[in-house]
C-alpha cells in the first residue's frame, strides 16, 4: 500500500478540517490529500435537499417513507467527478454509458447514532436511482465521516443492487488504524486500466470486511468447531460439554452483528425505492379500511351467485342486463331488490 508520511499528514489534516462545518470544502480537501484528480464542481454546494432535488427532472418522485429518509439530509453537495477521458485511449474502455463518469458527493446526515448507518444505506440507494452514472458518498455524521457506494446488479430488475459501506471515522480521535484504511483509498492504490474497474476497486478499499468477505453457511456452522476439540484435548479436561453445532453456529453468525452493533447493515433491507408513475403514488393513500366496503359487496354478489346456482332462475345473473354491470348504482339497486325479496 502506498501510504508516505506527507500523505498521513495530509489526510490527518483534512479530518481536522471537517470541524469547520464547511463540508464541501472538507469533502474536497480529503479527496485532494488522497491524490484524487479534484476539479471542484460548482452545481450543489452545501445545498439543503429541497434545493439540490430542483436539479433535477420533476418525473423522479418520492413515496412519503423515501421522503422521510431524504429529510434526514442536512446538506449535500456534488464535489467533483471523474470521467473516462481522464483514461488514454490505449487504456481499455467499456462501452457503456453508465460508466462514463464517476460522481463524488458529500452528504451531511441529520440522524441519530443508533440510525447513521441504516439512514446512509437506504439515502445510497435512493440517490443512485436519481443518476445515469455511478456515484460515490462521502457521509458526516457528529464528526464521523463514512463512505458509501451502490453496485447495480446485471439485471432488468429496476431496484436490483447491493450497498457498501465503509466503517465509521472519526475526525477528532485519529488513531493508527483509522488513517491506515484511508490512506488504502488513496487515488494510487486503485487500478487506472478504466473508469469501471477504479470504482469497483475503490468500493473495494473502503468496504467493511463482511461486504467483501461474506461468511458462507459452512464456515458460520463449522468454522470454530475444529479449534473447540483442540482446546478441548490440550486442556485435558473438558470443563464444560462441547458445544452443540447448532450453538455454535449461532454465536458465529453474530460476529459482525455484535462488532457493529448498531451500525450493522447489510443488503437484505426491503426498502421500496422511487416511484416514476403517478398513478402508483394513488396506492400510498389507500387505507386497510377503505377495502372493507368493497370486500362486502364482492361478498354478497357471490351469494346471491351460489343462491341462483342452486335453483333460483327467475334472478340469475345471466339474465340481467348488460348496462348492470356498466353502471355500480344499477348494481346497487339490484343487489338492495335481491335482499328485500
Amino acid at each position: 500500500m502506498n501510504m508516505t508520511l506527507s500523505m498521513i499528514h495530509d489526510v490527518e489534516a483534512s479530518l481536522s478540517n471537517f470541524q469547520n462545518k464547511n463540508l464541501y470544502k472538507s469533502g474536497l480537501k480529503l479527496f485532494q490529500a488522497l491524490n484524487y484528480p479534484v476539479i471542484p464542481l460548482d452545481i450543489a454546494i452545501n445545498q439543503n435537499f429541497n434545493e439540490y432535488y430542483l436539479n433535477f427532472d420533476k418525473k423522479i418522485l418520492f413515496n412519503p417513507i423515501e421522503y422521510n429518509f431524504m429529510k434526514g439530509i442536512s446538506s449535500v453537495s456534488l464535489l467533483f467527478s471523474i470521467n473516462k477521458e481522464f483514461f488514454s485511449s490505449t487504456q481499455i474502455q467499456f462501452k457503456d454509458d453508465f460508466f462514463s463518469q464517476i460522481l463524488f458527493l458529500a452528504i451531511e446526515l441529520n440522524s441519530s447514532k443508533r440510525d447513521r448507518s441504516f439512514d446512509a444505506h437506504t439515502i445510497t440507494k435512493i440517490l443512485n436511482k436519481m443518476y445515469k452514472h455511478p456515484i460515490f458518498i462521502l457521509f458526516f455524521h457528529d464528526d464521523h465521516i463514512l463512505f458509501s457506494a451502490f453496485v447495480k446488479e446485471t439485471t432488468d430488475e429496476e431496484q436490483g443492487g447491493e450497498v457498501f459501506l465503509s466503517n465509521w471515522y472519526s475526525c477528532t480521535e485519529i488513531d493508527n488504524e483509522s488513517i491506515s484504511n484511508l490512506c488504502n483509498l488513496s487515488f494510487a492504490n486503485q487500478t487506472q486500466h478504466s473508469l469501471k474497474e477504479l470504482y469497483y476497486d475503490i468500493i473495494y478499499s473502503m468496504s467493511r470486511h463482511y461486504y467483501i468477505y461474506p461468511d458462507s453457511h459452512e464456515y458460520i456452522t463449522y468454522g470454530n468447531l475444529t479449534s473447540e476439540l483442540r482446546t478441548s484435548i490440550i486442556e485435558e479436561t473438558i470443563i464444560e460439554p462441547l458445544k452443540t453445532i447448532i450453538e455454535l453456529s449461532t454465536e458465529n453468525s453474530k460476529y459482525y452483528h455484535n462488532l457493529y452493533n448498531d451500525d450493522y447493515v447489510d443488503n437484505n433491507e426491503d426498502i421500496k425505492l422511487l416511484v416514476t408513475e403517478d398513478d402508483d403514488l394513488f396506492l400510498i393513500d389507500l387505507d386497510v379500511e377503505d377495502f372493507s366496503d368493497v370486500e362486502l359487496e364482492v361478498g354478497k354478489i357471490d351469494e346471491v351467485f351460489e343462491e341462483n346456482s342452486e335453483g333460483n332462475e327467475q334472478s340469475s345473473l345471466s339474465d340481467l342486463d348488460d348496462a348492470v354491470f356498466d353502471d355500480p348504482l344499477k348494481m346497487l339497486e339490484w343487489l338492495d331488490s335481491e335482499d328485500n325479496e
